[in-house]
């Protein structure tokens, strides 16, 4: 990244969206670039599955509700649990990680960036 490009990042934003996703400011200045636009976008996917969560809840709630008869919490729960992964799986998923992180294609963070600053400023400004 030249130093003309570098200026273009507004970090006062970035350290703003890095603190609500819940990072702290000092652990921020830490992180590189990439490594934080990772955990903006892990912290976004975590805000959209409680959003269907509460959605699922609430039409269930409302579903049972108008039910005569209650199914059992089994078919409720979806059958059976998840396991943990363990041993050469766990090994394997955090090799795959590895390498998936290693290609992170800059450009495409930088878009990214550019994305999440405009819209950090469209909500500022009220235009969201």
């Amino acid at each position: 990244m030249t130093g003309e490009e570098a200026a273009v990042i507004d970090w006062r934003l970035l350290l703003d969206l890095a603190a609500e996703a819940g990072i702290d400011p000092l652990r921020f200045w830490e992180l590189t670039l990439p490594e934080t636009l990772i955990v903006l976008e892990a912290r976004a996917r975590l805000r959209q599955q409680q959003q269907d969560l509460a959605a699922w809840v609430a039409w269930h709630v409302a579903a049972l509700g108008r039910a005569r008869k209650l199914p059992s919490l089994r078919r409720l729960q979806g059958g059976r649990a998840r396991r943990a992964l363990r041993g050469s799986d766990l090994e394997q998923r955090r090799r795959e990680h590895e390498d998936l992180a290693a290609t992170v294609d800059q450009d495409k963070v930088r878009a990214m960036v550019d994305k999440a600053q405009a819209a950090a400023v469209r909500k500022r400004r009220g235009d969201a």
